[in-house]
């Protein structure tokens, strides 16, 4: 038994032993024989990306409305239609429009009629009394005070917006208190003093009456002669003209002071609008303006009546004032009559410019009411078409929160879209949303792209892909990014020395060791390999065999590999460049991703950057 285990034990050691160094060469064998596939140093474009989807949008959109209301009697465009400016895009019934002209056109006759009659009866004289001059000097001294005040505002208004409220309130204020005021002071002084005028013209007639009866009674009985009683009589129709005059004046007075307070009431009226409108404080400084001219104007016109009333207002200038006021009532007539043509004219609603309509919301017999054209549908009215300007296209896409620091305003981007996925267009963007959103629990950024050119191809909600150049060089040598490897030492590459060209190979029979005699680059070898141009740029020779089971591996005779660190540059979605280190047209070996102990390899590939190990 001893002298069995003698034998024994130094034959387990002998076959330990060579099984040690069988596996040994197997494994060294394994190691010295690279792995992998072919690719070459190539030249062009290298670029990082950050990509997302969206859709196309015009930039701006016009949403058409009419200016008047009524039922459409004729519609010229459909979705799709491209429109020129001024191109009638519908027609408004014009029926209640033309009645509302001839209407205005009557009213500017009789107001020309009255004019005309004002003018030929300006004979006729009153007299101002001391009341009218103290009224004179009030309205004069409160048109200064409105002109000081109003000259202050338009100043200050540009510089205190934020007062604005404020001082409607204020305005509202004075307002009211100058209706107070004409309704208690200034109107009861007129009325009073006209009154006062007729009762005192009153008495003088009948007076004058009475005088002119007795005389003309003592005349018939021969009391007193004919020229006394001529002057009694001159009396009485002196005084009866006067009386006239007198009941005239006070009626005038009565009207005016009835028209001083509803001017003081649309001054109340006109001030409480202005308060619900001052937060639009922008336009108040044209408000001021007018408000400025106006005082002034008022200025003016109570300094000419102060010094009409100084002077005396005879029976001419009284006619001369209705003169001014038949004048006034014409041109509102006018007026009136102008905006009816421009309301019959607004009938025809003409595109406002040129653009394709992308959406029609109404249709021979819809009844539109009164609005204006505006941008994001933000007028008043029923909109009748949406008009958009395509010559401007953007898209509008979401970002992930994980990209966003990637993106910046101005940035280039290339857009293409699915209809045409084999052009690209250019753009910016233009806008980066200051709010995230979230959706299904994905974080992302709405972002603005804006295309740089015009293409009559893109259309409104065309699916388009934004990629983002976050950094890219032109004219670059470059290897596919998992051609390289990271290491301590930096960039390592597997150079391939004394390679021919693939196709040379294949026509001398010698083709790349473990593949078949005949077999084209690109071709899967039996047992193993992966198809070529996976991973590859368009062009790159690949199917070299892999060593390991079930497909013999190797390089062609002659050819060594030489592992080399190079310099790279920008590392980009599929390729890396290379600054330094190699040559276009080197053949590299892009190595498996991953080898068993006994040579067994993987095809996976590490895709967007160099592996690092």
């Amino acid at each position: 038994m001893k002298k069995i285990k003698k034998f024994i034990i130094p034959a387990l050691v002998i076959a330990a032993a060579a099984g040690f160094f069988l596996w040994k060469n197997a494994h060294k064998q394994t190691e010295e024989t690279p792995t992998g596939e072919i690719t070459r140093v190539q030249r062009g474009r290298v670029a990082s990306t950050v990509s997302a989807t969206g859709v196309l949008t015009p930039i701006t959109t016009i949403n058409l409305s009419s200016n008047v209301g009524g039922e459409i009697v004729e519609m010229t465009v459909d979705e799709g239609d491209m429109v020129k400016a001024g191109q009638v895009i519908a027609r408004i019934d014009p029926s209640d429009l033309k009645a509302d002209l001839e209407q205005a056109e009557a009213d500017n006759r009789s107001s020309q009629a009255n004019l005309d009659s004002a003018k030929q009866n300006r004979d006729m004289q009153v007299i101002k009394t001391q009341s009218n001059i103290e009224n004179a000097k009030q309205a004069l001294a409160a048109a200064e005070k409105r002109l000081n005040q109003a000259q202050y505002e338009y100043n200050v208004q540009p510089t205190i917006t934020a007062e604005n409220i404020n001082q409607a309130k204020t305005n509202l204020a004075d307002a009211q208190a100058a209706l107070e005021q004409t309704k208690k002071a200034t109107v009861p002084q007129r009325l009073a003093s006209a009154k006062a005028s007729y009762n005192e013209a009153q008495a003088a007639f009948e007076k004058a009456e009475n005088d002119y009866a007795r005389k003309k009674e003592l005349q018939a009985k021969g009391y007193i002669s004919k020229s006394d009683f001529d002057a009694a009589s001159e009396s009485y129709q002196s005084a009866k003209a006067r009386l006239d005059s007198a009941k005239k004046t006070y009626d005038t007075v009565n009207d005016e002071c009835n028209q001083t307070v509803k001017a003081a009431e649309a001054r109340v009226t006109n001030a409480q609008s202005a308060l619900k409108v001052a937060n639009a404080n922008k336009v108040q400084i044209e408000i001021k303006r007018q408000e400025l001219a106006s005082a002034k104007a008022s200025v003016a016109q109570a300094k000419a009546a102060l010094i009409s009333a100084k002077s005396g207002v005879y029976e001419d200038q009284m006619r001369e004032d209705s003169i001014r006021q038949a004048e006034a009532q014409t041109v509102k007539s006018r007026a009136a009559l102008d905006k009816a043509k421009t309301q019959l004219g607004y009938t025809d609603i003409k595109a406002p410019r040129d653009g394709v309509v992308i959406a029609k919301y109404a249709e021979v017999g819809s009844v539109v009411t009164a609005g204006r054209s505006s941008m994001g549908n933000s007028g008043k009215g029923i909109t009748i078409v949406d008009i958009a300007d395509i010559t401007r296209m953007q898209v509008e896409v979401n970002v992930d929160e994980t990209d966003i620091a990637k993106v910046k305003m101005g940035q280039d981007v290339e857009v293409t879209v699915d209809a045409y996925e084999d052009e690209q267009f250019k753009g910016k963007v233009v806008k980066i949303a200051p709010m995230a959103t979230s959706e299904q629990n994905v974080t992302s950024i709405p972002v603005t792209v804006e295309i740089a050119q015009t293409d009559n191809r893109l259309k409104p909600d065309m699916n388009a892909t934004c990629d983002f150049i976050v950094e890219k060089v032109e004219d670059a040598l470059y290897l596919p990014s998992e051609a390289v490897t990271m290491t301590d030492e930096g960039a390592q590459v597997q150079v391939l020395k004394g390679m021919k060209s693939p196709e040379e190979m294949m026509k001398s029979g010698r083709g790349p060791k473990g593949m078949p005699k005949g077999m084209k680059p690109g071709q899967m070898p039996s047992g193993g390999g992966r198809p070529s141009g996976m991973g590859r740029p368009s062009g790159a020779p690949s199917g070299m065999g892999r060593s390991g089971k079930g497909a013999p591996g190797g390089l062609p005779k002659g050819v060594t590999v030489e592992k080399k660190i190079i310099e790279i540059g920008v590392v980009g979605d599929d390729n890396t460049e290379i600054k330094s280190g190699l040559n276009e047209g080197d053949f590299i070996l892009v190595p498996d991703a991953t080898l068993d102990m006994f040579g067994s390899g993987n095809n996976n590939r590490r895709r967007g950057g160099p592996r690092m190990f």
